[in-house]
């Protein structure tokens, strides 16, 4: 299976970022860095005032499989460029 080159699908559309690919990776792992300090308040204050609620624990799993599948997205664009 061939995938198309990204100019025949969008043929308009030009990927020239000045910026490097470290500086990008960089720029992730900061994201990350910031997102997870951020999670972690999430997560305290979903155990202190959550009591164990359904909703609450429906909200952590999707909140925690989406981010994931975020990071795992970014990481792969940064790997592809």
């Amino acid at each position: 299976m061939t995938i198309p080159k990204l100019t025949l699908v969008f043929p308009h559309l030009a990927l020239n970022l000045i910026i490097s690919t470290p500086a990008l990776v960089i720029i992730l792992l900061g994201f990350f860095v910031i997102y997870a300090i951020f999670s972690l308040v999430l997560y305290y204050h979903w155990l202190s005032y959550g009591m164990g609620n359904k909703g609450i624990l429906a909200a952590e799993g999707l909140y925690f499989m989406v981010s994931v599948f975020l990071f795992v997205i970014s990481a792969l664009a940064i790997t592809y460029y």
